[in-house]
């Protein structure tokens, strides 16, 4: 049995609070009940320092049913570039 999905586009701001120009990667992913990745997308952008700015990422297919979590991260540099964000979504 096929699974009908929504198609969303996912919003996040990210700032760079260090003194040099940095990329910033904000990644979301969608999370199913059982905690598993089921799809994600990300968006790389350039920040001056002090500069903060609104990032879209690429549309994601949402499970029109059931339970899921997107989580939110921002990398900068290969590391994690401050805490994550989940968003639980119950249907």
């Amino acid at each position: 049995q096929r699974q009908m999905c929504i198609r969303d586009r996912v919003r996040a701001a990210a700032a760079n609070q260090s003194g040099r120009t940095e990329t910033a990667e904000v990644v979301c992913g969608v999370y199913g009940e059982n905690g598993i990745l089921i799809r994600a997308a990300r968006a790389a952008v350039p920040l001056a320092p002090g500069e903060e700015q609104n990032v879209s990422l690429a549309e994601l297919e949402l499970p029109e049913d059931g339970d899921y979590t997107l989580r939110v991260f921002v990398w900068s540099g290969g590391r994690p570039g401050g805490e994550s964000f989940d968003l639980a979504v119950r249907k």
